[in-house]
């Protein structure tokens, strides 16, 4: 069952063209979005304000606010609450930091390197982090992959001797509430808690050992199988 499985997600992953590259995206530094070349603030009613960032505050992964100047120079602040999401085109440094950091997804087929240093977009969108009701963007770590579940770094986060999260949160479809995925708890848990509607991941996955470190793995997969 096992081997069906690593096949399935081999060929899905052959035809995945998002900027998830290898496995989640990079979170960006504040230093990264000032530098960007293009930036998209989506409002809340829909309206699409380009320009770049002259300013950001951002803490902890967490983007409160920023200043936008457009191509007439003209400089609007924006306060998360404002905005529903931020597209930001990374520049090619960003891209080959991410390249290189990423724990590699795709190992079990071919590694593409192009595809890692041409990542169009990173995006941020409003969400509130569990356990509170203030509004903040925060960078989504699973573009492309994202209708069912929305995956975001937990600002509190420790990182293991190999520089991988230990814990992440995320929001499902419908939900609406912050989920807390933690390393220590993730592989009693994952079938139970954060899978549990999917028949075909708990039929597929039962017995195995839920490692956080393939949580990219099981969320595409959970993406493309799961009703």
């Amino acid at each position: 069952m096992r081997s069906i499985r690593t096949l399935l997600v081999s060929a899905l992953l052959v035809t995945t063209t998002t900027c998830m590259a290898q496995g989640f995206a990079t979170p960006l530094e504040g230093t990264s979005i000032m530098m960007s070349k293009e930036v998209h603030a989506i409002l809340l009613d829909g309206t699409d304000l380009v320009g770049t960032v002259g300013s950001c505050m951002l803490n902890m992964g967490q983007l409160q606010s920023l200043t936008l100047k457009d191509a007439a120079g003209e400089k609007r602040k924006l306060k998360a609450e404002e905005l529903s999401e931020l597209r930001v085109k990374p520049t090619k440094m960003d891209n080959i930091g991410a390249m290189l950091s990423q724990p590699n997804l795709q190992a079990m087929i071919t590694q593409d390197f192009s595809k890692s240093l041409d990542r169009e977009w990173c995006y941020f969108v409003q969400t509130s982090p569990p356990g509170k009701d203030k509004k903040v963007m925060m960078q989504l770590l699973n573009p492309g992959f994202d209708k069912k579940m929305k995956v975001f770094v937990d600002p509190m986060a420790q990182e293991t001797a190999s520089g991988e999260d230990k814990s992440y949160f995320v929001v499902k479809e419908g939900s609406g509430e912050a989920i807390k995925v933690k390393k220590g708890s993730y592989s009693k848990e994952a079938l139970k808690s954060i899978f549990n509607d999917c028949q075909v991941m708990v039929d597929n996955y039962a017995g195995d050992k839920m490692k956080l470190r393939d949580f990219a793995e099981h969320v595409f997969v959970f993406e493309q199988l799961c009703q």
